[in-house]
């Protein structure tokens, strides 16, 4: 069973730069092994394409999705009626964002 990660402080790390996210896409960051999140986010894009691990995606059942929406409510996400799914949004901006977006690199157009 995989478990999220230890804290506020890391939860909003991993979400930062995301202020508007779906279940899956929160379950993915928050619940991934540290080296495996650090991989996916180590680009200067803020969006990554979901790793293929098949533990991760086995865990993602009913009390997962309940545990997930959870910490998204403690940490300021709403839920709202998407397209297609239901995306949780979030209007403040946190310490984590800025930290996260610093350390971005400008594209560098040739």
């Amino acid at each position: 069973m995989l478990t999220i990660v230890a804290d506020a402080a890391e939860a909003r790390r991993r979400l930062a730069s995301r202020n508007r996210l779906t279940l899956f896409c929160a379950y993915c960051r928050l619940h991934m092994p540290h080296e495996m999140f650090d991989a996916c986010d180590a680009g200067p894009s803020t969006w990554w394409d979901l790793p293929a691990d098949v533990a991760l995606l086995r865990g993602y059942g009913s009390e997962a999705k309940l545990t997930t929406a959870g910490v998204l409510l403690l940490l300021g996400y709403t839920p709202m009626r998407g397209r297609a799914t239901t995306v949780y949004r979030r209007s403040d901006i946190w310490k984590e964002d800025l930290d996260r977006l610093s350390r971005i690199e400008p594209i560098v157009y040739q």
